[in-house]
């Protein structure tokens, strides 16, 4: 039976890696992919839904609870998991696993998490993604990430000057389209990483209210700094 729609269920970065599959599937005007973060789902699914249950800890109880339901709603579901509760489900209610086998903090399996999920959808047909395209990205990021290692200095870093910059800010992260989950990636890693506060919103969204607070409020503009990805 073909899927009609994906949901992705998980909080914090395994949930990450279903909404940049969502921005993807987007571009190609795919099937849609709703990611829910929660201990509910809201709203009903049943055969014609596939549900990944992504968690890499296999512990994250909202994402267990989901799992849960999808196997009730009687929905074709998929855990991917690095072990845990979750893995032990899986075993229990006959539902393929696909394991992250990686040792890492949760936020530093994105990667594997969403080539999990694109791997699973491109398999279904509901997505179209290639062998090429994943290499070809990947060597793209080894390249650039060379610029941006601690040893290279901030004259040559832009990650550096960039840091330097955001010292003290409030960090404001815009994006739009396949940029739309990454700057909630970027919002997510401020807080995790550096311990401050960020924000992130949605373009064309953000010009209809929240441009309205700048220049006005407080934090002046000058402890704020926008970051516009692109």
């Amino acid at each position: 039976a073909a899927s009609d729609e994906v949901v992705v269920g998980g909080m914090g970065g395994s949930a990450i890696a279903g909404a940049l599959a969502a921005d993807l599937a987007a571009t190609q005007g795919s099937v849609p992919i709703l990611v829910v973060r929660d201990f509910r789902l809201p709203f009903a699914i049943g055969e014609h839904t596939l549900f990944v249950a992504c968690s890499y800890s296999g512990n994250t109880e909202e994402t267990i609870a989901l799992f849960e339901q999808a196997v009730r709603a009687g929905a074709r579901v998929v855990a991917i998991s690095h072990g845990g509760i979750l893995a032990e489900k899986a075993g229990k209610h006959g539902v393929p696993l696909l394991a992250v086998d990686v040792a890492a903090e949760p936020r530093s399996a994105v990667g594997y998490n969403l080539l999990l999920i694109l791997g699973l959808l491109g398999r279904m047909g509901l997505l179209r993604i290639g062998e090429e395209e994943v290499r070809g990205a990947v060597d793209s990021l080894s390249r650039r990430i060379s610029h941006l290692t601690e040893d290279v200095p901030a004259a040559d870093n832009p990650a550096k000057r960039l840091a330097m910059e955001l010292t003290d800010k409030l960090i404001l992260v815009y994006g739009s389209g396949l940029f739309s989950g990454m700057a909630d990636r970027w919002k997510t890693q401020f807080n995790e990483n550096a311990k401050v506060w960020a924000v992130s919103e949605k373009i064309p969204e953000l010009l209809h209210n929240s441009v309205e607070a700048f220049g006005v409020s407080f934090p002046p503009a000058d402890r704020m700094m926008a970051l516009q990805l692109r």
